[in-house]
């Protein structure tokens, strides 16, 4: 019987439109309508014999509304289906309570520390990605424009960097946002050198110097042929030699 729904799932990439709070099939359930069936979601990671999990008890249906992933886990013949517990090991029970405060909401509510922390907005973006749930992804993205319209790229940390690019797809928004911070930051101090560190994921460093390129003019082929250095100018390539040759 499958088991274990929180544990085998990989990320998609999703875009959805800038203005989008909820999933565009349906109304959000209102309170009165909410059916008395709950699903207890563990949260964290299990360590060994002993359960450090965090337990949320959510309604059903409003798992369901917003997230094709628990509509999923809670139908056909998942044990979570049966047990009416899922599983979550590999998430952070802060970024969870979170999403149900959305859920029960309607809006997302972050306090002034959490608006301003970057690790946090980028692991909920990734969290919503798993959800399947693109309008708190473009809530998240919102948050992180917000946060960084008053500070510098430089306030990313690598690991949250190198988690962005590991849990998201080519396609990703939140990708394309984190080059595009550190292409214009690099465009306005006018260089790349220093960023570009070890650790740092590939696809970020081919991505930032791609964008950071294309924001200059490309010349015709004629010129860039006419112009290439190690065919017209060898001595930028010569050793300066303060040995004379000797004379006739």
């Amino acid at each position: 019987m499958p088991s274990g729904f929180g544990y085998g799932v990989t990320p998609e990439g999703r875009n959805g439109g800038p203005n989008e709070t909820v999933p565009a099939q349906s109304q959000r359930p209102r309170r009165k309508d909410l059916l008395k069936s709950f699903l207890t979601v563990k949260v964290g990671p299990m360590t060994g014999d002993k359960d450090c999990q965090e337990e949320f008890c959510v309604h059903t249906d409003l798992l369901c509304h917003y997230s094709p992933f628990f509509k999923a886990a809670t139908s056909g013949n998942w044990t979570e289906a049966k047990t009416g517990v899922v599983n979550l090991p590999y998430d952070e029970p802060r970024i969870f309570e979170i999403f149900q405060g959305y859920i029960y909401a309607g809006s997302l509510d972050l306090r002034a520390e959490q608006a301003s922390d970057a690790s946090l907005l980028v692991a909920l973006w990734v969290f919503a990605d798993k959800l399947q749930f693109p309008g708190l992804q473009n809530q998240a993205i919102e948050a992180l424009r917000r946060q960084q319209a008053c500070t510098s790229p430089r306030e990313f940390r690598l690991k949250d960097i190198q988690y962005a690019f590991d849990n998201t797809t080519e396609a990703s928004p939140l990708r394309k946002f984190i080059i595009d911070l550190y292409v214009w930051e690099a465009l306005i101090v006018g260089s790349i050198s220093g960023w570009l560190e070890d650790g740092y994921p590939r696809a970020f460093i081919v991505g930032v110097v791609e964008g950071y390129c294309q924001q200059f003019p490309r010349p015709g082929l004629k010129t860039l042929l006419a112009k290439r250095p190690y065919t017209t100018n060898a001595g930028l390539y010569h050793m300066r030699d303060e040995v004379m040759a000797p004379g006739p």
